[in-house]
């Protein structure tokens, strides 16, 4: 039997800010977890409480580069499919080099590998310091993209094609 969430964190699973608001004026402590040992944002994206998830790290509640469970809440987002939220932390400076300790996947590995791979968001990453040659599946991204360029329309193969071709013209550190 899953026990009760604290007030705090059943506000953020409900998507509640207003009871959020309150909690914090009253001194509620932010940095509770469940007995997973979720913050109150990852206990939001996993009940898709996009709008929590961006009020709680625009209040500098927590380090948005923690990993929790093995992972970062930029992480997590994309793997859970919330492009928003990975878009929101990316534009907050979000660290992209850290990978899940499970598996060794970065969020650009997890970008590339969605069908509707968004070339701009990997860009980003790219820019942010993520880097193709980050660990042992490097390949990967490759390989993932140019499995997308032959599944896209046309139009998204040339862009997925122009991406690859920038990036195997990376140098290997």
């Amino acid at each position: 039997m899953q026990q009760p969430l604290p007030p705090f964190l059943a506000a953020a699973a409900a998507g509640d800010l207003a009871t959020l608001r309150q909690l914090i004026a009253q001194g509620e402590d932010v940095n509770q977890v469940d007995s997973k040992g979720q913050t109150a944002a990852f206990v939001a994206l996993h009940n898709a409480e996009s709008d929590t998830i961006k009020y709680l790290v625009q209040q500098n509640l927590f380090d948005i580069n923690k990993k929790y469970c093995g992972m970062t809440l930029l992480l997590a987002a994309g793997i859970e499919g919330f492009t928003d939220v990975v878009d929101f932390l990316l534009e907050k400076n979000a660290n992209v080099t850290l990978p899940s300790e499970k598996t060794g996947t970065s969020i650009l590995i997890v970008e590339a590998a969605r069908i509707d791979c968004n070339c701009n968001r990997i860009k980003k990453i790219l820019e942010l310091g993520g880097t193709p040659f980050l660990h042992e599946y490097a390949q990967d991204l490759t390989a993932f993209l140019k499995r997308n360029a032959e599944r896209s329309s046309p139009v998204k193969a040339e862009e997925i094609r122009k991406l690859l071709s920038e990036i195997q013209n990376t140098p290997t550190p």
